[in-house]
């Protein structure tokens, strides 16, 4: 994971976390690939190019990229043009724009229905120097 500034992560073309669970606290942008769990209390993006599979959970999610597995947002879910999703779809509001390919169930519930998003605290030791 590239640290972009403060609250921004970044899974860059080309790299790929496997098996691993990505947590952040504000926004996790994903332009490579993950296979395991993203988490944040704020924004994930999926990039053209970029995929997912597993679980996804943010206020936000944005994808213009492919996510096979579950998506669930406390905000909204933002499908984007030439985005693919595959699997479970829950959100207060789900948009999606033309030219989107789904397999997908969508459920849209009320904002009160989610619990808030726990992110686990940090391992002491593993993370970047200040």
């Amino acid at each position: 994971m590239e640290a972009l500034g403060q609250g921004t992560t970044e899974i860059a073309q080309g790299s790929a976390v496997r098996n691993g669970w990505v947590v952040g606290r504000d926004l996790i942008t994903i332009r490579g690939g993950v296979e395991g769990i993203v988490q944040s209390d704020g924004m994930v993006r999926i990039c053209a190019g970029g995929f997912v599979r597993g679980e996804i959970k943010a206020a936000v999610i944005e994808v213009e990229g492919n996510v096979e597995g579950s998506m669930e947002a406390t905000d909204r879910i933002e499908l984007r043009t030439g985005a693919y999703a595959q699997g479970v779809i829950l959100a207060p509001r789900i948009i999606v724009q033309d030219g989107v390919a789904c397999d997908a169930t969508f459920r849209i519930v009320h904002q009160d229905s989610f619990p808030p998003v726990e992110l686990p605290e940090p391992i002491e030791g593993q993370g970047p120097s200040h």
